[in-house]
């Protein structure tokens, strides 16, 4: 179990989070909640070995979690000390709609944040609290609903699971193609049918099947069922209650009735192409363990027939070499053609055979072990290539981060692989066209000059327009002066915006004590900035005085008391917004 946002896994994550918010209330600046799990090994490893072999894994995700927490307590608890100081005098309720911001903003939950209030003589309601997350949620509420419009599809799936107990074969592992099955049962539309006709769709169960159904990340098979005048595409095959097989299916031609005997086909292509991904997932699984260390252990999969996905614990992002080595070992391993072995056996003998399985993983009595070569053993329900070479070749197209201390790689194998290749190639070859670099290798080292002069560039356009900025603004007749506050407004020619802040606070440092405002026109809109020297603050509201002028660009937009931003779409109205500062200024200090 690893820290997460939902269930068990949240309540770890809440009770850690707790504990390193009390360790930083009584002065420890440093990590040290991952320290603790060698302690906690050393005393209880005896009693859960599991804690001795996943040592490293637990302590470097603690250390992640740790890390991330201290960063979002720092800025939450800044955020909440904020809102308390704006909270209206004598008032002792913290506010739900703020509460929900810090849960959804910076992970602080509403039970700490209660805390924190208790501590400081505040109350929170906490059921207020949820329910404004919940009207957060409403945007998933469609979601939700399709949720809800399957019980009657569920129910019907249960009831099929009790009656039909043992009574669907699967002979997939040998078999792709069955002559002769019955029709056990037929669904249409959440309720059990004795026939449907063509143009409908349906569920059905069979005595016996070569169709594997979606589990352990392999995807369900798809094919056809053939019989005396009826033909049925099958769509998908899953497993929504216990072992039955239920094989969705639309009818093509005629009539499918309960009892009907029928030829079975699996859609072969597409179930090589799911093979070689899922042995190639085992050979992958191998190489990570011993490219990156015992720690990796298996999160998820998707095997599907045109790519593979593998999750796994992992603390941070793969190097190219560590990617370039994964690829060499599993390449290494199709290229070794070694054969694949499946033997049914007893747990504790898969163990002890030195069987890898998911973590948590609930299995039976007796269980199916895959072995690929001499390395690559694990618990699999799933269908494999009889020989490595089956696989062709193996490439990585992705690797990334799903969850903290969880990373994902997907793949591809055989044509796909090599259609990856060719594209790789492809590209390759157009980029070294365009640079006029024949050679490919080249290609990096060309491209890092043109970023880097592409970056000199900007940085010189950048200090042009500010000093364009500041040097019109220098050239007429000074600041006016507004109850006794020095203003400049202008419209300038400066399009980026990170210059026209710098051509802001420029100017801000020249008059020493003052206030600037500047609108500038970039790409079709209309952009607003005002800034304020630091002695005007009890005066002059930056924020207030954007959103005074903003209406004449048909913008929105607003700030800090010492500066502020806006945008508009009508540049057009910019010389009326910056002709409206001079009394927009003096309303706030008059008022």
């Amino acid at each position: 179990m690893f820290p997460d946002r939902t269930g068990r896994e949240y309540v770890l994550r809440r009770i850690m989070r707790r504990a390193i918010r009390h360790g930083a209330d009584v002065g420890i600046d440093e990590l040290f909640l991952y320290k603790v799990c060698a302690c906690v090994v050393e005393e209880f490893g005896d009693v859960y070995p599991e804690l001795r072999e996943r040592a490293p894994t637990i302590e470097q995700l603690v250390r992640i979690e740790e890390e991330s927490f201290r960063r979002t307590l720092d800025r939450g608890l800044k955020l909440y000390e904020h809102i308390r100081g704006r909270m209206p005098e004598g008032e002792t309720a913290f506010p739900a709609e703020q509460a929900a911001i810090l849960k959804d903003t910076y992970g602080i939950p509403p039970d700490l944040t209660g805390i924190l209030c208790r501590e400081r003589g505040l109350t929170l309601d906490e059921d207020a609290v949820e329910l404004e997350l919940a009207r957060r949620r409403e945007r998933f509420a469609g979601a939700s609903d399709k949720l809800g419009a399957g019980d009657a599809q569920a129910d019907i799936h249960l009831e099929l699971a009790s009656q039909l107990r043992g009574q669907t074969c699967f002979r997939g592992y040998e078999h792709t193609e069955i002559p002769s099955v019955k029709v056990v049962r037929l669904v249409a539309n959440g309720a059990a049918v004795d026939h449907v006709d063509a143009g409908a769709e349906a569920e059905l169960v069979l005595d016996q099947t070569p169709f594997y159904a979606e589990s352990g990340g392999q995807i369900g098979d798809t094919g056809a069922l053939y019989g005396d005048g009826v033909e049925l595409a099958v769509l998908d095959t899953i497993k929504p209650a216990g072992d039955v097989h239920v094989h969705k299916v639309r009818i093509v031609t005629g009539r499918a009735r309960v009892g009907q005997p029928l030829l079975a086909r699996v859609d072969n292509t597409r179930r090589d192409a799911i093979r070689r991904n899922h042995s190639a997932t085992h050979l992958l699984h191998h190489a990570l363990r011993e490219v990156l260390g015992p720690h990796v252990v298996q999160k998820g999969s998707l095997v599907a027939p045109d790519r593979l996905r593998f999750d796994f614990s992992h603390g941070g992002p793969l190097t190219l070499e560590e990617r370039r080595e994964l690829e060499r070992r599993v390449n290494a391993a199709v290229l070794a053609n070694q054969e694949t072995e499946t033997r049914e056996m007893s747990l504790a003998d898969a163990k002890e055979a030195g069987a890898i399985g998911l973590f948590g993983e609930k299995y039976g009595a007796e269980v199916r072990v895959v072995q690929i070569g001499a390395d690559s053993v694990e618990l699999c329900g799933g269908t494999h290539v009889r020989r490595t070479g089956d696989i062709g070749l193996f490439a990585i197209i992705a690797e990334g981060g799903v969850a903290q201390g969880v990373r994902r790689l997907e793949a591809v194998t055989g044509m796909g692989a090599v259609e990856h290749v060719q594209r790789s190639v492809g590209v390759l070859g157009e980029l070294s066209a365009q640079l006029h670099e024949a050679d490919p290798a080249a290609l990096v080292g060309r491209v890092e000059k043109l970023q880097t002069e592409l970056k000199h560039k900007e940085r010189k356009i950048g200090d042009l327009q500010r000093k364009l900025a500041t040097g019109g603004a220098a050239t007429d007749d000074g600041p006016v002066v507004v109850e006794g506050v020095k203003l400049i407004a202008r419209v300038v020619s400066v399009a980026n915006p990170k210059a026209l802040r710098e051509a802001a606070d420029t100017l801000r440092d020249r008059m020493g004590s003052g206030v600037v405002v500047l609108g500038a026109a970039s790409e079709g809109k209309a952009v607003l900035l005002a800034a304020a020297t630091k002695d005007l603050k009890k005066r002059v509201h930056a924020g207030k005085l954007v959103q005074a002028l903003v209406g004449h660009i048909d913008g929105r937009g607003g700030g800090r008391p010492d500066m502020a931003q806006a945008g508009g779409s009508n540049p057009g109205g910019l010389k009326d917004a910056i002709a409206a500062a001079e009394a927009a200024l003096r309303q706030q200090l008059t008022a």
